[in-house]
């Protein structure tokens, strides 16, 4: 809510939270904006400078991606799908082929800058996790690779094109390192920045502007295919990031600049920079849609992005880090009104699936289902689902992980089948008639429908927790006491003057402040005690055999084998 003014400033900081309109129709707008979901990927773009000593722009550079490849691989996100590739230039063009099944990275070089072509096409992304060996054996080569040349050339257009040849069809985003202003081929550039005659005339702002229009139609390309470019500029002297920077200006990326790099001086922080660029939780493809009431209007918007409507900004990718302004005109109509009112979505691809969600909608579709159909039916259903999943994803990758016998399946979903399990033994979807009362049955269908992701989870798979280490660490006074329980039907559990009581119930409070959203009652089960050791202790281990009920072994062989049927 703002005050009624001729002009107003909105900041905007994108990972806030926001309130979204009906999907339906942001849906219905978006029609045609972004592309399918891909797996993540990085290229990065390295201009060779004469001379690489490991104090160098690139020794530094290969040092830090040197130690994500070895040690923080599981880090990047989107792990184990990160795809990656490099290509390095000075009057050529250097492609990489890290293909899996070398012992060492190939180099092919394309001298024709007129027409850059791409000889590997399918080569030059790989799997990280798969071509680990390959990708470290290229970085433990990079620093020494041109050694001792005197090439200080810089094709950084036609290198430009090639990146975006290698990427087109996937997305991601585009790491450049460049330490000298282009010199050769389309998008070259001249020395400008040092002509004192322009400044303080009418053509001064034309230095912080790009010289050549190449670089706004590659942003404008890039955006379009959804690739976001992060620019490293390393140069001793001018190297134009005026024009340099359009590419991060309308991708969304971002422009770190080095000037008169010394490794002992920004070695930290560019380790640093490039650490976060490379792990900072980052949305993919997104569009951010902004709305206001009656009597306002947007007038421009300011930041990295590239706006595809009057009120629609595209961004190949969008982190933490990023914040936008808007500024916008206040009509006469908007003088009757005390309140103004905004509106913002931002629809966007992870890098990573949430299992809890997927849980969360094929949880209330089985209920729903239910509603009309047996229980068997409702639970075929799920696993319906999830066999089609686990085969889609499959039919994508079983040549890259070449694991054509096993299940495979994303990381980042490895708990689909076990959670997709819970939900069919839980109360609202296991067994038949005899199994749960009607009333049980129907409120916890009811429950279900409204909680939580979190608290849906815990329902279904809940955790198993052994106290009577923490409450006696004698171990025979714990069978002593055992050999004398009464009806623990009846039981309620209070606190009593001793150190055993008070314990148990400090640990049942805690457990229970965790979870504040219901309370958690207390039940007492004696081993062996029928049928109430299987309705309250044995249902809950869901993994294990039951009767009536397959374990968790069963089940995935199960998921297995209809996975890899035609």
């Amino acid at each position: 809510m703002v005050n009624a003014s001729s002009t107003v400033h909105l900041l905007l900081n994108v990972w806030d939270r926001i309130r979204l309109w009906d999907p339906t129709q942001l849906h219905e707008e978006l029609q045609g904006v972004s592309s399918p979901p891909q797996p993540f990927f990085r290229l990065g773009l390295f201009h060779r400078p004469r001379l690489h000593p490991p104090t160098s722009t690139v020794g530094q550079t290969h040092n830090k991606l040197k130690n994500f490849s070895t040690s923080q691989i599981f880090s990047l996100p989107g792990f184990p799908q990160t795809q990656i590739g490099f290509i390095t230039f000075d009057s050529t063009l250097h492609f990489h082929n890290l293909k899996s099944s070398l012992a060492q990275p190939q180099m092919l070089v394309v001298a024709d800058l007129d027409d850059v072509f791409l000889p590997l096409p399918d080569d030059l992304l790989v799997n990280l996790s798969d071509s680990r060996h390959v990708v470290d054996a290229f970085l433990d080569s990079l620093p020494i690779m041109f050694q001792g040349t005197a090439n200080v050339e810089s094709a950084f257009g036609p290198a430009l094109r090639a990146a975006f040849m290698v990427m087109s069809q996937v997305g991601g985003k585009l790491l450049i390192f460049q330490s000298a202003l282009p010199s050769l081929g389309v998008g070259r550039l001249r020395l400008r920045g040092d002509d004192l005659r322009v400044y303080g005339t009418d053509k001064e702002h034309t230095l912080r502007l790009p010289e050549d229009p190449f670089y706004n139609q590659m942003a404008a390309e890039f955006t379009e295919t959804q690739i976001a470019v992060d620019i490293y500029a390393f140069s001793e002297k001018y190297s134009d990031i005026a024009s340099l920077g359009t590419l991060a200006k309308y991708t969304g990326g971002q422009v770190y600049h080095y000037p008169s790099f010394k490794a002992v001086i920004h070695r930290d922080k560019i380790s640093y920079e490039l650490a976060r660029n490379l792990t900072r939780e980052t949305a993919w493809e997104a569009v951010m849609h902004i709305r206001c009431g009656k009597g306002v209007r947007f007038t421009t918007y300011h930041g990295h992005c590239m706006l595809r409507s009057t009120d629609l900004l595209a961004l190949p990718a969008v982190d933490c880090d990023k914040a936008f302004a808007m500024q916008l005109s206040l009509e006469e109509t908007l003088m009757t009104s005390q309140t103004v009112y905004f509106q913002v979505a931002l629809l966007y691809t992870s890098s990573s699936a949430d299992t809890g969600a997927i849980i969360s909608l094929l949880g209330r579709l089985a209920i729903e289902n239910s509603l009309s159909q047996k229980l068997e039916d409702a639970r075929q259903s799920m696993q319906l689902k999830l066999v089609k999943s686990l085969k889609e994803y499959r039919n994508l990758y079983v040549v890259q992980h070449r694991l054509g016998g096993r299940l495979i399946y994303p990381e980042s979903l490895k708990l689909l089948p076990l959670y997709v399990l819970s939900l069919c033994r839980s109360t609202a979807l296991r067994g038949g008639y005899a199994d749960v009362p009607l009333d049980e049955r129907c409120a916890a269908g009811y429950n279900r429908m409204i909680l939580p992701i979190g608290r849906m989870l815990k329902l279904i798979y809940p955790c198993l927790f052994r106290i009577d280490e923490r409450l006696l660490k004698n171990q025979k006074e714990i069978q002593e006491t055992s050999k004398h329980f009464p009806d623990l039907s009846r039981v309620v559990v209070s606190e009593h003057d001793n150190e055993i009581s008070k314990k148990l119930l400090r640990i049942l409070r805690a457990l229970r402040e965790k979870d504040p959203l219901s309370y958690q009652s207390c039940h007492l089960v004696r081993q062996g005690e029928q049928p109430r050791e299987g309705l309250m202790f044995l249902a809950n281990l869901l993994e294990d055999q039951t009767a009536g009920c397959g374990g968790y072994v069963d089940w995935i062989l199960q998921i297995f084998r209809q996975s890899q049927s035609s």
